[in-house]
């Protein structure tokens, strides 16, 4: 910014003058603003950087919250088709009981696994609005807007886990952070070189002054009125002060923020790998889920029941074998809806946004 200019006027100067007016204004100043300004670009440029990721930060938080919800939404469907099955049996149990068909101990444990699963039902219900409620604080959704309801589900984990090639360069290049740091040390680099410059220049004020009218001369003579206008200027040398301290905290800063540039760096390639591993992982979890875990846990149930209705097994392993099926396909869902989330992760790391959950 161009400094302004200073104005100055006195009514009956002990000049001999009735109106003094004189203008002053800081040449050198004026110089160091265009380049000061040039400096401070940079800064700008930072904090665009900075607010892009946040932002890109924010789609990231709403897309795995979104999958958390229909993770939520999927365990709460399975929890009340698990319920509805242990109702079946209660009544079952109650009727064979009845009829004499059945101890009251295998009734009772039909009747504490069906109150136990109402139980479980209830808190997955709770963390579903939970997660919705969630969702809703990150999208500023209030009133009519908060009324939304999700369609479809997650998706089944894919054969492939969606591994992307030169991770690391990827990251490098499209990361926001790196830029804006970038951005600050031309900044930072600019602001001393205009503190140095401005240091060893002389400090030149020039000023202008009129001189109205001479109060001594008689009445309607033409120095009464008259005009008089000269100029000047004052030089400051740099013999003392050339902000040699401004200079030095400037370069000082830079340098740190250099070293801070290379280990954000060194940190983007190995979280860069880390979100591939977690991708990787999660991938594979879900899949050995997906195509042995719960293919396996229903067959175990499957068989356990042909065994029970033989009168082969008792109630408890029937019970059993619904409670580690449930179970497989809630840890199921978790990890898909982890897998989903390290995906939305890998788009978010090559979009420029480094997601680092407060670690």
């Amino acid at each position: 910014t161009m400094p302004n200019p200073m104005a100055h006027v006195d009514i009956l100067p002990e000049r001999d003058t009735r109106v003094s007016l004189r203008v002053e204004y800081d040449i050198t100043g004026a110089i160091v603003a265009k380049r000061r300004g040039r400096a401070g670009r940079p800064l700008i440029e930072a904090e665009r950087h900075h607010i892009a990721a946040k932002v890109l930060e924010l789609g990231y938080e709403v897309r795995t919250q979104f999958y958390r919800v229909l993770a939520a939404e999927a365990k709460l469907k399975v929890g009340i088709r698990a319920l509805d099955a242990l109702l079946a049996g209660r009544d079952a149990a109650l009727a064979l009981y009845e009829s004499g068909g059945m101890t009251a101990l295998d009734m009772k444990m039909q009747l504490a696994a069906y109150e136990r699963e109402r139980v479980r039902v209830a808190e997955l219900d709770l963390d579903l609005a939970h997660e919705l409620e969630h969702l809703r604080r990150l999208l500023g959704a209030s009133g009519e807007e908060a009324e939304f309801t999700l369609t479809g589900g997650l998706e089944r984990a894919p054969e492939e886990p969606g591994l992307v090639e030169e991770i690391e360069r990827r990251a490098l290049e499209a990361s926001l952070e790196l830029e804006a740091m970038r951005e600050r040390i031309t900044g930072l680099a600019r602001s001393a070189g205009v503190l140095r410059l401005e240091g060893a220049m002389p400090r030149v004020l020039a000023d202008v002054h009129a001189l109205i009218g001479d109060p001594r001369a008689p009445a309607g003579t033409d120095a009464r009125d008259e005009v008089r206008v000269s100029g000047g200027f004052s030089l400051g040398i740099p013999i003392f002060d050339r902000n040699q301290g401004a200079v030095s905290a400037k370069l000082a800063e830079l340098a740190a923020t250099t070293e801070r540039y290379y280990g954000l760096a060194i940190d983007l390639r190995s979280y860069a790998r880390d979100t591939e591993n977690t991708l990787r992982s999660t991938h594979r979890r879900a899949l050995h889920y997906q195509e042995i875990v719960l293919p396996a846990e229903v067959a175990v149930r499957e068989e356990t029941l042909l065994h029970y209705n033989a009168m082969q097994v008792g109630i408890f392993n029937l019970i059993e074998a619904h409670r580690r099926e449930l179970d497989a396909e809630l840890q199921y869902l978790d990890t898909l809806a982890e897998y989903w989330s390290a995906r939305a992760r890998v788009d978010a790391l090559l979009a420029g946004a480094r997601i680092t959950d407060g670690k």
